[in-house]
């Protein structure tokens, strides 16, 4: 069946709108931002920044050429020079966003802390119910069970476990046998080496 292909109107506003998010997820990375932002907050960052990067540029041409802008909107510029200005534009889209970047981070977010969820709780967060985990403890023993209540908080890992049982391996490490050690168990994070999930995770 055919395909319509996008106009050339299309490719060049994407075009020009690539400057702009490279200003954003610049800016986001270097201020360690992680609060999340809605896709109206983003578009709005993108177009700012590119409208940003395309004015600077224009005022730097016209400088450097001795030309008014009016000048500029009536010239035709070939492919060569409409390539390299897109070069400058991008150059001048990081810098801006590494300008923002660096007053976030040292600004904004000075002195304070700025760290996201913790791995535990984006996953005790994202798990799905029951969650089947194997937890190996200090001693070497292993535990295979169902979480019932998790400490998410960041203070601590411990576990609530239902349905334990322990693990006991031959000397090649295969599963020899499983023996139940009653309905719960609770496993402080000071005695837990690892943990691993058994059931899907999603983060």
């Amino acid at each position: 069946m055919p395909v319509s292909l996008p106009s050339a109107s299309l490719i060049y506003a994407l075009l020009i709108l690539v400057p702009g998010f490279l200003t954003y997820k610049i800016a986001r990375r270097l201020g360690k931002v992680t609060a999340p932002t809605d896709r109206f907050d983003k578009i709005i960052y993108t177009v700012i920044g590119s409208g940003t990067s395309f004015c600077l540029l224009i005022l730097v041409y016209a400088h450097q050429t001795n030309s008014t802008i009016q000048g500029l909107a009536e010239n035709s510029f070939g492919i060569i020079e409409l390539s390299l200005g897109y070069l400058s534009m991008l150059l001048i889209a990081s810098g801006i966003g590494a300008l923002i970047g660096e007053v976030i981070n040292y600004g904004l977010n000075h002195g304070e802390d700025i760290r996201s969820n913790t791995a535990w709780q984006l996953i005790c967060g994202g798990k799905e119910e029951p969650a089947k985990v194997r937890a190996v403890m200090n001693n070497g023993c292993e535990i295979w069970g169902e979480i019932l209540i998790s400490d998410s908080e960041p203070h601590g890992q411990d576990l609530f476990v239902k349905y334990p049982m322990k693990v006991v391996r031959n000397d090649d490490g295969e599963v020899e046998n499983e023996v139940g050690i009653g309905e719960y168990v609770f496993l402080s994070q000071t005695d837990i080496s690892h943990v691993y999930f058994e059931t899907k995770v999603e983060i």
